[in-house]
């Protein structure tokens, strides 16, 4: 053994440091190593075939060919019943981030994966796709076909700290094999994630009842437009898990529009008044598009709902022609024929109650702001369209206020009033006593998704 060291250590070997560390100096404790300690010592097999080759003249010799096949079997034997063939990877915890070695010794295949990494070859894609499926096997066998992304995340990271050369440039290491939040068009979410997807798809020890939209529960006297599409729990899951992290921007706008009308039962299945604080903190990108993503919600709410404009035109004309004594001090038609409608489609006690110390008709409605003005702080029941330009005229922008929230919703006044009617529908928000029978004239008459009362009938009939 020791002419076998002398020249290993010729040859600059670095099996030798490995023999020292592990006080190997004879001929019988090397040949007592098997396959699983040569793992250990991360020997590769040039290194052992190198190291065969010095003292194989030393080898004992069978003494006849049976014998020697013998001994073989014997030793692929004892190396195959040192692990758990039906269950190899039991014993292995993700709790904490492993040597990824561990994985790779318990099989065969595995074995052979981990060689190869070692030699630090050029890695091919089906090779990848080998480590991808060994490590999905694992995460399989210990926490099911549908593990938690964290267990997903905790093999991905043992690999790529085990092995840097499969770790990704980006800022995530492990991204190549399983990124959290990289759902999305054009995003990869990770082999380990799309493997495991597929296993959980083709299983069946688990089974979720796939329902569509229009059989989940209802929510209260909302109307769902049936989709045709189905989901499972599961993805559903990952789909508002998306959303929620989503950047919006016109690369993103259409997958987000997918997602939030997918989502539509998920994110309303309360239906309460206070949804909207919830939504919002849960998907700010609601904030975004100026007020669309509420016009959509409203469309699935009330798919009969007539179009604003399509109602709204000839009745703005009928008003301001009919009542053309009112309000004759503003000369903005649509800002007129609001006042006209409030002033005639009154709730008991809405003439004593309103701000007489303002001269703005549509108070507690619109608020506007010079163009120069901070928004102003929302109150904890705040519902308000702030509108930013002259006092009483045409916009230059409109702001949403809902709560504490402020949406931008575009320039144009009567767009704007539109969501902003839409939004008390989607939100569930109840408008103040003093203006519900002005607010029940627009939803009814205007938008036909209520019934109109006998003030708003009256005022309707007026007009003919």
């Amino acid at each position: 053994m020791d002419s076998v060291l002398k020249q290993l250590r010729e040859q600059h070997d670095r099996s030798v440091k490995i023999f020292r560390d592990e006080e190997i100096f004879d001929l019988e404790t090397f040949l007592e190593l098997n396959e699983r300690d040569y793992c250990r010592l991360k020997l590769t097999t040039k290194m052992i075939e190198k190291i065969q080759s010095q003292f194989k003249e030393q080898l004992p010799q069978p003494s006849t060919d049976e014998e020697w096949i013998q001994e073989q079997e014997m030793d692929v034997v004892e190396t195959q019943n040192s692990w758990d063939t039906e269950q190899p990877y039991r014993g292995i915890s993700l709790e904490e981030i492993i040597e990824i070695d561990r994985v790779f010794e318990r099989t065969a295949d595995g074995v052979a994966i981990m060689e190869v990494l070692r030699e630090n070859k050029r890695l091919d894609g089906s090779f990848i796709r080998r480590i991808g499926t060994l490590l999905c096997d694992c995460l399989q066998a210990l926490y099911g076909c549908r593990p938690n992304n964290f267990y997903k995340n905790q093999i991905a990271v043992s690999l790529v700290q085990s092995y840097p050369a499969l770790a990704a440039t980006s800022e995530v290491p492990q991204g190549l094999w399983f990124h959290a939040h990289a759902r999305g068009l054009n995003r990869h979410a990770g082999r380990l994630h799309y493997r495991m997807k597929y296993l959980a798809r083709k299983s069946e020890d688990r089974v979720f009842k796939r329902r569509r939209l229009n059989e989940l529960p209802s929510c209260g006297n909302i109307s769902i437009t049936p989709s045709s599409v189905e989901f499972n729990e599961i993805e559903l899951e990952e789909l508002i898990l998306e959303l929620k992290y989503i950047v919006p921007n016109q690369q993103t706008r259409a997958r987000i529009f997918e997602l939030w009308e997918i989502t539509f039962v998920s994110r309303h299945g309360n239906g309460t008044d206070s949804s909207f604080s919830k939504m919002f903190a849960t998907f700010p990108v609601l904030s975004a598009y100026k007020g669309e993503l509420i016009s959509l919600d409203f469309s699935l709410m009330k798919p009969t709902a007539t179009p604003f404009f399509e109602s709204w035109s000839g009745l703005e004309t009928k008003t301001l022609t009919k009542f053309n004594q009112l309000h004759t001090e503003l000369s903005h038609d649509f800002i007129r024929a609001l006042a006209i409608i409030r002033d005639k489609n009154f709730s008991r006690g809405s003439k004593m109650r309103r701000d007489i110390k303002t001269n703005n008709p549509l108070s507690g409605i619109v608020h506007w702001i010079e163009e120069e003005d901070d928004i102003p702080t929302a109150e904890s029941d705040s519902f308000l369209l702030i509108v930013r330009g002259a006092y009483l005229a045409d916009s230059e922008d409109c702001i949403l206020q809902i709560r504490e929230q402020n949406i931008p919703i575009g320039s144009d006044l009567r767009s704007a009033f539109n969501i902003y009617l839409e939004a008390m529908t989607v939100f569930n928000i109840s408008p103040a006593a003093t203006d519900k029978q002005f607010f029940l004239f627009f939803k009814s008459a205007v938008l036909c998704v209520d019934n109109l009362g006998t003030t708003g009938t009256k005022f309707l009939h007026s007009l003919k």
